[in-house]
C-alpha cells in the first residue's frame, strides 16, 4: 500500500471515530461459566458415555470401497506412520499377551463387520492393548476380495486406534488369524 493510500486510510478512520469516547466503568463483570455445576453427575455420566462411545465411532467406520483380495496363507502385517517398528516385532513376536479374542468363523461379512466394530468397541474401552481377531483362511473360496480375511486385513488398516496388527504365530492361529496392538485410551473421569 502507498504511503498516500494508508494517510487517506488513517484520516478516514479519525473521522469516523471523531467525537467517540471510551467507556469509564471499571466495574468489569467477568463470567465464569461451569457446565458441570448444574447438572446431576448421573447425566453427566451419561454425556461421557455418550462422547466417548462417538468418539471411538468414528475411529472405526470401516469402508470396503476396494479390497485387496489375500491369500489363504498369505502373512498380513501392517503398522500406523509414526509407530516404531519395534512395536510391530514385538507383535510379530507374541510379546504382548492377548487380552481378549474374537473368532468369525461362520459370520458372514455384514455381520462380521459389525461384530469387529462392537469387539473393537469393547477392548478399546477396557483399554486393553493385544486383542486377537480369529478370521480364518477360506481356503476352498474362489473370490478371494470376498473372504473374511481379506475384509479383516482392509478393516484393520483404517482406524488410527489401531496401531499395528499381524498375523499370528502358529500356534496362536497362524495366517487365519492377527494380532492387534490398540493405542492405549485417553482416561476421562
Amino acid at each position: 500500500m502507498s504511503d498516500n493510500k494508508k494517510n487517506a486510510h488513517s484520516q478516514l478512520f479519525q473521522d469516523e471515530m471523531r467525537g467517540v469516547k471510551p467507556l469509564k466503568s471499571k466495574k468489569q463483570v467477568i463470567h465464569s461459566v461451569n457446565f458441570h455445576h448444574n447438572f446431576p453427575e448421573s447425566t453427566l455420566k451419561t454425556r461421557r458415555k455418550a462422547a466417548e462411545r462417538e468418539q471411538i465411532g468414528t475411529k472405526l467406520a470401516f469402508t470396503d470401497m476396494y479390497i485387496d483380495p489375500v491369500e489363504p496363507e498369505q502373512y498380513l502385517s501392517f503398522i500406523q506412520k509414526g509407530i516404531q517398528a519395534a512395536q510391530l516385532k514385538r507383535l510379530r513376536q507374541a510379546f504382548y499377551p492377548i487380552e481378549y479374542n474374537l473368532d468369525l468363523h461362520g459370520y458372514k461379512i455384514e455381520a462380521a463387520r459389525n461384530t469387529v466394530t462392537d469387539f473393537l468397541h469393547y477392548c478399546l474401552k477396557r483399554n486393553m492393548h493385544c486383542v486377537r481377531i480369529i478370521h480364518g483362511k477360506s481356503p476352498h473360496s474362489q473370490d478371494r476380495q470376498c473372504t473374511l480375511k481379506s475384509h479383516v486385513n482392509h478393516w484393520l488398516q483404517q482406524p488410527s486406534c489401531i496401531l499395528a496388527f499381524c498375523s499370528a504365530p502358529q500356534n496362536q492361529g497362524g495366517t487365519g488369524a492377527v494380532l492387534i496392538l490398540l493405542r492405549k485410551q485417553k482416561k476421562t473421569h
